[in-house]
């Protein structure tokens, strides 16, 4: 009679599993389901994916109050400890009904997400807040996390309090079945997405992050028609890679016969001697030249010493801050990411394509690197810097500038160096974009031969 009893009660397990396994396979069906059939607004969907139940508020925005000194010292102790202080913010609850009628834009990661990157996102939201009636769009961070612990509590809530926009009141909001949806069907995996979602609940785009970095609120409304209207206006020109992150950019643009050298390289002492030759060189052929140092990728210490070594010696004018050096090389990755599946069947001859590719490559390596245009023409040369020092130092250099244009000269000049740059080793690392073309035939910068190709599995964690 007990080995019966434990045969039923171990078939009926079986039977509640099954049945829980069968729920959570319907439940995703629906949310499958409402996420891409027609609504009259966004608020099934919002219901579905972010916490069904109506017992509590799920969503949470945060803002600093104005501070007293006991509250100061109140945070003098919660940085040493690198936890937010509750005193200090403003925290107010809300309905997903608050989104109704707003494109919202689905900020979804794990919890590994950079004070840079939220920097970034949140000068963007910041700048639309001025005007809410043009961009009426809402950000909600997602954090998808399987597992809670106290260490992850203190990281999440850290995070939240760096947040402008509308976040989650805590990653349990998101169910089971809404993080299986987020991870199969929107593709999430590790790297921070944005979803963009009209205000009837269609999906607008899934590059929305990528959109934003290049385009800012610009990007609004964040579908593919105005993508292709954004990029059918853009060509390969200074205004195009520095507007948006060097304040003194549209001033210089206004001035004649002003051009701008943007420059990379991790040696303090060669860009002295870069910027010294410059400055000797291009007035002989009256010409002005602003100086700007824009770092590297992935190399902040480094960056941020060599800028504040080139602001005490009044070197060059540099990026504001190390945020935007991060912000610039993000937003050149975000622009290739992009161009490919604009261009799709047109990669390899797609001038942006490659020149965006040729920046990467040259901020990938050691040496220092420049690059010279004139702003509001397609008039720009880039390659190495003692190259194109080279270039500007020849006896003849003057006449041909006075003919072709300082940048005809360095250009016609530089390809005897770039043919023969003896012994070199560069590459161009090319992210994988889902559905876009990776460009079959690769030149590469010094040389001007074409490049192996190599696959490359990469991880830039911890």
């Amino acid at each position: 009679m007990k080995s019966l009893h434990d045969q039923l009660r171990q078939k009926l397990k079986l039977c509640y599993e099954h049945i829980e396994v069968r729920k959570m396979e319907e439940a995703y069906a629906n949310l499958v389901h409402i996420y891409e059939m027609p609504q009259k607004d966004n608020l099934r969907l919002l219901r579905t994916l972010i916490y069904p139940s109506d017992d509590m508020k799920p969503l949470v925005k945060i803002s600093p109050k104005k501070l007293h000194i006991l509250d100061i010292i109140k945070d003098t102790v919660a940085d040493i400890l690198h936890l937010p202080n509750d005193d200090d913010v403003k925290v107010e609850r809300f309905n997903v009904d608050v989104l109704k009628g707003k494109t919202v834009l689905f900020f979804i990661s794990d919890l590994d997400v950079s004070e840079e990157e939220l920097g970034i996102l949140g000068k963007i939201y910041k700048e639309s807040r001025t005007n809410e009636k043009e961009f009426e769009y809402e950000i909600v961070w997602l954090p998808v996390v399987d597992q809670m612990t106290k260490e992850s509590e203190q990281k999440f809530k850290a995070l939240q309090y760096k947040m402008s926009w509308y976040t989650l009141l805590h990653p349990s909001m998101l169910d089971a079945v809404s993080k299986r949806f987020i991870r199969e069907y929107l593709g999430f995996v590790k790297k921070q997405v944005i979803v963009a979602v009209n205000p009837v609940g269609k999906e607008t785009s899934r590059d929305a992050y990528h959109l934003m970095l290049i385009w800012g609120n610009a990007a609004y409304p964040f579908t593919r028609e105005r993508v292709d209207m954004l990029w059918k206006k853009e060509t390969w020109k200074p205004d195009f890679l520095l507007a948006s992150v060097l304040p003194e950019f549209n001033k210089w643009a206004a001035q004649p016969n002003t051009y701008v050298c943007f420059f990379g390289g991790e040696d303090i002492e060669w860009i002295r001697r870069f910027t010294a030759s410059i400055k000797e060189q291009a007035p002989k052929t009256g010409t002005k030249i602003e100086l700007v140092y824009i770092g590297k990728p992935n190399a902040k210490l480094a960056v941020d010493k060599i800028i504040k070594t080139i602001v005490s010696e009044k070197i060059a004018h540099t990026l504001p801050n190390v945020t935007t050096v991060t912000y610039f090389w993000t937003r050149l990755e975000s622009m290739l990411y992009t161009r490919t599946q604009y261009s799709h069947k047109n990669v390899d001859n797609d001038k942006i394509i490659n020149q965006v590719m040729a920046v990467l490559g040259f901020g990938s390596r050691h040496e220092g690197w420049a690059s010279i245009g004139k702003p509001g023409t397609t008039q720009i040369v880039q390659g190495k810097g003692d190259h194109i020092v080279a270039s500007i130092s020849k006896s003849e250099f003057a006449a041909h500038s006075k003919d072709h244009g300082f940048v005809g000269a360095i250009t016609k000049f530089i390809g005897t160096y770039q043919g023969n740059c003896g012994f070199h080793c560069n590459r161009v690392e090319f992210p994988s974009v889902p559905g876009a073309g990776v460009p079959s035939r690769v030149t590469c910068t010094d040389c001007q031969r074409p490049m192996d190709k190599y696959i490359l599995y990469k991880c830039c964690t911890g």
